[in-house]
């Protein structure tokens, strides 16, 4: 069993933390191929790598967030106009006020004085600071390579595709 497999395992049916770009394209996924095509902050990802994000997520009892996430994301939203920021806001509301979303709140003062906040930020230090509760997903491999040399449990989105077959 490859250490993927075992982090799998062990976190199934658990909570499961997304990064930032990972939460914005499972939110955008949900609301259609249509709106993804259209949304210029997910344009790197295309609908396959949607669906590979919401059959592991579909894995996991709860998605673990942050404040800070969700301003990025939220953010990083702010370009969207007309009818697809109705939509997109509506579903943002539906899906962070659901039972499958935990927020857990760090003060910006406690991240600020953490080591990695030179070098990640403020979004990628909450995650960071809450890692030890949840499988971390990022396709951040300076991020995914910071949390394992701390010893957290991560995987990066972007070598999920070659343990899909080893874990599904």
């Amino acid at each position: 069993m490859t250490k993927e497999e075992q982090l799998f395992s062990q976190h199934r049916g658990g909570t499961l933390l997304l990064d930032s770009n990972l939460l914005l394209l499972f939110l955008a996924g949900n609301l259609g191929s249509d709106f993804l095509q259209r949304f210029p902050r997910v344009r790197e990802y295309d609908f396959d790598d949607y669906e590979l994000l919401r059959q592991t997520l579909k894995q996991f009892k709860t998605i673990l967030t942050t404040p800070h996430v969700l301003t990025e994301i939220t953010n990083l939203a702010n370009k969207l106009s007309g009818a697809d920021r109705v939509e997109w806001s509506e579903y943002l509301v539906r899906f962070i006020t659901s039972d499958a979303v935990q927020e857990k709140w760090i003060a910006a003062r406690e991240l600020a004085l953490a080591g990695e906040f030179i070098e990640f930020g403020i979004t990628d230090s909450a995650i960071g600071a809450i890692a030890s509760e949840a499988l971390v997903l990022t396709d951040d491999f300076p991020l995914s390579g910071n949390l394992r040399s701390r010893g957290f449990d991560v995987w990066n989105f972007k070598e999920l595709r070659s343990i899909w077959d080893g874990i599904y």
